[in-house]
């Protein structure tokens, strides 16, 4: 039985340290384009952490399922979003668009708070609750 719980443990542990992970890069780069001109700031970069972030959607989402998170559907429906924005910023960056990056940083703001700071709270405070013993 000890055995099984440790591994439990590890397993939540496993998934906190990902989540975290993800979550702090994004706000590494988020500091580190706010103590940069715009001049300075290269796009492609912008979009490769975004697009990065994005691989890590499923994962989650296979979490939230797990351990039956109470707002899945509400998150889904924001990594749905995002993936639009994503799309529409790559497009943009295509087509030239000159006015894109502190449009991507605002966008990546906002994320932060509303996404990552409230809502990342919420399902880490479930699956640290969730008995992964008894499923």
């Amino acid at each position: 039985m000890e055995l099984q719980q440790n591994n439990i443990s590890g397993r939540v542990e496993m998934i906190l340290d990902l989540l975290c992970a993800q979550d702090r890069k994004f706000k590494d780069v988020i500091s580190t384009s706010n103590s940069m001109s715009e001049e300075f700031v290269d796009v492609e970069f912008l979009l490769d952490v975004l697009t990065e972030y994005v691989s890590v959607f499923e994962f989650e989402e296979n979490v939230m399922h797990e351990v039956a998170y109470t707002n899945e559907d509400l998150h889904k429906e924001h990594h749905q979003y995002f993936h639009q924005k994503l799309k529409q910023f790559q497009q943009e960056y295509r087509m030239r668009n000159t006015t894109i990056i502190p449009r991507i940083i605002i966008f990546m703001k906002k994320w932060l708070v509303s996404h990552i700071v409230i809502e990342h709270d919420e399902l880490l405070k479930e699956v640290r609750a969730f008995n992964f013993d008894k499923n």
